[in-house]
């Protein structure tokens, strides 16, 4: 096996008590309990949040990506007979197209003997430190996108509305949904045509409101389609109470609607 795969591994098994106390097996090493506890701690509050998302009846519930190994490992240097590699729990909840939500728990090093990887010792890390750290280096692009709203100037408008999406999303859920163009969302949703993921961005909008969450976006970029029709598309990661849960490529198409620029339908991926 790899050494990310070894450690991994010996990080799950370590989760696992009865494994730890056993002489010989490779979840003995220096430090591994620690950072297996720090990982059941992560873990256990993703659990908790899912049961927040479905008691609060979040409209995507029923799409939580939880079915799947939340320890991760990532190679922080690999040689020859020495390897570290950091351990992380994969904190997303349905989305993680614009780099991986989770967070990592600790740091391992491995010696190869005889052809086979085992780990020597492991430590914990101090701090919060995200699986994507690209997240906290990138400025957020929209924060002063678009600027004060002029009807002279289309682009600046629709990356204000696409602000406002944004922003509303995660602390104001009425003011959320008076972003959209009730019309266009109205008619699309009775016909059960292709409306992208709008109800499920105004299920997230509904779960945040009133939660510490916060929405960081970059690569900003828009198209003027006509006088009334524009795409409004950019990168984003949301974390809630700290904690990374989702990352995606949004695009919103915006319409003019009693002359103020509306957004009718929401894709995600």
């Amino acid at each position: 096996f790899d050494p990310v795969r070894v450690a991994v591994r010996s990080v799950e098994a370590a989760m696992r008590s009865a494994a730890v106390r056993r002489p010989g097996v490779l979840g003995a090493a220096l430090g591994l309990v620690d950072v297996a506890r720090v990982c059941q701690e992560v873990m256990d509050r993703v659990d908790a949040l899912e049961e927040e998302m479905k008691g609060s009846k979040w409209l995507g519930a029923s799409g939580l990506d939880a079915d799947h190994g939340r320890v991760c490992g990532r190679a922080f240097m690999i040689a020859s007979s020495l390897s570290v590699v950091d351990v992380a729990v994969d904190t997303r909840f349905s989305y993680g197209a614009a780099g991986a939500p989770g967070v990592v728990c600790g740091r391992v090093w491995l010696i190869r003997r005889g052809g086979i990887w085992e780990p020597a010792a492991a430590q914990t890390l101090p701090g919060v430190r995200f699986l994507a750290p690209e997240w906290l280096a990138v400025s957020d692009e929209l924060q002063g996108a678009g600027g004060t709203v002029r009807q002279t100037n289309a682009a600046h408008d629709v990356l204000h509305v696409a602000r406002m999406w944004r922003d509303t999303a995660v602390r104001d859920f009425a003011g959320h949904l008076a972003v959209y163009a009730q019309g266009k969302l109205e008619l699309s949703v009775a016909e059960n045509s292709s409306s992208g993921q709008t109800l499920e961005a105004i299920g997230w909008a509904r779960f945040l409101d009133g939660r510490r969450a916060e929405m960081r976006a970059w690569s900003v970029r828009h198209e003027m389609h006509s006088p009334t029709l524009a795409t409004a598309a950019f990168s984003s990661a949301l974390t809630l109470d700290g904690l990374p849960i989702a990352s995606n490529n949004t695009r919103l198409t915006l319409v003019l609607e009693n002359g103020e620029w509306k957004v009718a339908q929401v894709n995600l991926d």
